[in-house]
């Protein structure tokens, strides 16, 4: 019996997010991903993010329990689907506009009149 062919563009895909989680959102070099996920060098991670292979479950595992600099988990979810965000809020659940994290991110950016707005706001 023949194995079923991979699909290499929903693999392509699975690793670029994989990537961009590890180097931009936990901002973490190759070489710690590599060495936090299991690998004894950056050469397999390197195949992940050229799109030739994907972790196998247990460096996935490995790569949840990374958090990012706000503490936040990665969203395996999100690494194999795209769906939902890439990070999951403190509680365990995807980040949504409910999240505290979430909500402390957006008003960070917020010019400051909308924020004195938004005080105001809530304040009434």
């Amino acid at each position: 019996m023949s194995r079923t062919k991979k699909d290499s563009e929903l693999m392509g895909a699975m690793c670029a997010r994989l990537r961009y989680l590890a180097q931009e959102i936990l901002c973490l070099s190759d070489k710690v991903v590599a060495s936090r996920m299991g690998y004894s060098n950056t050469t397999t991670l390197w195949r992940v993010w050229q799109g030739k292979t994907f972790p196998d479950p247990e460096k996935l595992f490995r790569l949840a329990e990374l958090r990012s600099p706000g503490g936040q988990s990665p969203c395996l979810h999100w690494i194999i689907t795209g769906e939902g965000e890439p990070l999951l809020s403190d509680v365990g659940y995807p980040s949504s506009v409910g999240s505290r994290a979430f909500l402390q991110d957006k008003i960070r950016v917020l010019p400051l009149s909308k924020v004195e707005s938004l005080i105001s706001l809530l304040a009434d």
